[in-house]
């Protein structure tokens, strides 16, 4: 990977905020990059939120440099001055500038290699596989400025547009999804109809002609009776013959379908 800008880790931050428990990430359905100071308060590096089990807020705060992780213990909301965004903390750097154990109380820390691969070092994205109840995420909680959160969502929401209308776009969407789905799905259901019936009138058809083949070998041996009778045998063996190699032809027709 080229170097390790702020900018860059902020983007690898927000990729980081959406990968899955299974892959140590604390699994948000969203991940933002440089949003918040609204009247002049918090900006985060990358934020991101999860709905449901085990949800809440996350923060990531880019660090490129130790002298930047020092200074930013002098933030009002980083010092306990006033409350900050994120139920759970975590500062982002290059492998190595920040060592688990300098971190403040309930911070978690991401390192990320030459090779931009993130790698937790400490925080409850650690006990996420495994966690089952809610006292062993506590200690990496902080209390959260709800309020700030909440603006900022909305400010969000209000920056694309209408939520109404893109709620009922949406919704519009999804159903037309719903019945192109069902149409392909009759369109399939009516192709393979089509191809049973073809290989049925194909079956159907094979059927008589063995049975036209069948009824030409019976004639054969009468005539060849008949021919056998009145001193022809040598016809009448040629005849069969004739017929045995259109019958076996036949059969192997049938085997390679």
């Amino acid at each position: 990977m080229s170097e390790l800008t702020h900018d860059s880790l902020s983007y690898l931050a927000s990729k980081w905020l959406k990968r899955s428990y299974s892959a140590n990430g604390p699994g948000c359905h969203i991940g933002l990059v440089e949003v918040g100071g609204l009247f002049g308060g918090e900006r985060a590096d990358a934020w991101g939120y999860r709905w449901g089990h085990g949800g809440g807020s996350v923060l990531v705060e880019v660090k490129v440099s130790r002298s930047d992780f020092l200074a930013d213990a002098k933030k009002p909301h980083r010092n306990g001055d006033v409350l900050g965004m994120g139920t759970y903390r975590y500062y982002l750097c290059p492998e190595g500038v920040i060592q688990p154990d300098e971190l403040p109380d309930g911070w978690g820390l991401l390192w990320v290699n030459k090779r931009g691969h993130v790698k937790p070092k400490a925080g409850h994205v650690l006990l996420l596989k495994s966690w089952k109840t809610k006292n062993e995420l506590e200690p990496w909680q902080h209390q959260v400025n709800v309020k700030g959160e909440m603006e900022l969502m909305a400010h969000l929401l209000a920056r694309l547009g209408d939520p109404q209308e893109l709620n009922q776009k949406y919704r519009t969407m999804q159903s037309e999804v719903n019945r192109l789905s069902c149409r392909v799905n009759e369109l399939i259901k009516g192709r393979d109809h089509r191809a049973k019936r073809r290989h049925e009138r194909a079956l159907a058809d094979q059927a008589e002609h063995t049975r036209q083949l069948i009824m030409e070998f019976a004639n054969a041996i009468g005539q060849a009776c008949e021919q056998i009778e009145r001193g022809y045998p040598h016809c009448a063996a040629n005849r069969l013959r004739q017929l045995h190699a259109e019958i076996m032809k036949e059969s192997r027709n049938d085997g390679h379908h």
